[in-house]
């Protein structure tokens, strides 16, 4: 038989929601299975908790109680701590409830905030790394865009597989991405470049040592409430096809300016809209 010995204000407070008439006068010196039939207690409820505190003084240790609900449903981890006599013998079970519901809902808060900036972060075309800033040259990868795993597979496919969020930026500069150590003073150049700026800073990129393909990168600088920047987002937009248009335009604009020839251009009211210097010079006209 547990008995009642002392009860705080917020136990009987939150006893008040099942039974708004009880009081500290009505609980004290009650036995459990008293309590629990003026509140309506379910009788497995009952026998859980009577289980859990004969568990306390049958082997003399504390019991935890994590994730249940108390009788107002309020959700709270729960310690059973035994208290002993001068013989040693259990005598007293101290009951402690620690209310979780607000760091519950800010937990479901939180995986719900990660849950739609994961659905924007990999829902983007462009490759997205996120680095926090630990000092000064010391970056460290948080997260990645799963389009750096297809670029990986694609170009480095034996480092695909890695395991890379947590790894330094120097380290996944030359052993990931495999560029030359160079790479990581040009980076940590860049970098404080746009942390003492503070705004965004674009740049035109070579993704791959020797190769031709050409990538629009922005750094975006994330600062907290201090000032301090706590963050970088690198985004990297591969920009080799629009390149290739355009050179392949400015070549053709060069080869009509300076063909041999005249060459004109009507349009659908066979109004002229282009003549090359050559064609000015037959016709006369500038």
């Amino acid at each position: 038989v547990a008995r009642l010995t002392f009860a705080n204000s917020a136990y009987v407070a939150a006893l008040k929601t099942c039974e708004p008439s009880i009081t500290e006068t009505d609980i004290i010196g009650a036995t459990t299975s008293e309590i629990a039939h003026r509140l309506g207690v379910e009788t497995a409820a009952t026998a859980f908790y009577h289980e859990k505190l004969a568990e306390v003084v049958r082997t003399g240790a504390s019991v935890h109680l994590t994730g249940h609900a108390t009788i107002d449903a309020t959700p709270n981890n729960t310690v059973l701590s035994p208290a002993h006599g001068d013989d040693g013998r259990v005598t007293h079970v101290l009951w402690k409830a620690h209310d979780v519901a607000d760091r519950l809902r800010a937990e479901a808060a939180l995986r719900e905030s990660e849950a739609r900036l994961s659905l924007v972060f990999n829902s983007s075309s462009d490759t997205l790394l996120l680095f926090s800033v630990d000092a000064e040259d010391e970056y460290r990868l948080v997260m990645a865009h799963r389009a750096v795993r297809d670029v990986l597979s694609q170009h480095r496919p034996e480092r695909a597989g890695r395991e890379i969020a947590g790894m330094m930026m120097d380290e996944f500069v030359t052993d990931v991405l495999g560029l030359p150590s160079d790479r990581i003073a040009k980076n940590n150049e860049l970098f404080r470049r746009v942390i003492a700026s503070k705004v965004p800073f674009t740049y035109e990129n070579k993704d791959w040592d020797g190769s031709d393909l050409v990538s629009e990168v922005t750094l975006v600088p994330v600062f907290d409430s201090t000032g301090r920047c706590t963050h970088i987002l690198r985004s990297s937009r591969d920009t080799t096809a629009r390149r290739a248009a355009e050179d392949s335009l400015r070549l053709h604009e060069f080869m009509m300016m300076h063909a041999p020839l005249g060459v004109l251009m009507l349009d659908g009211a066979r109004r002229i809209i282009f003549a090359n210097d050559a064609a000015c010079e037959l016709l006369g006209r500038s």
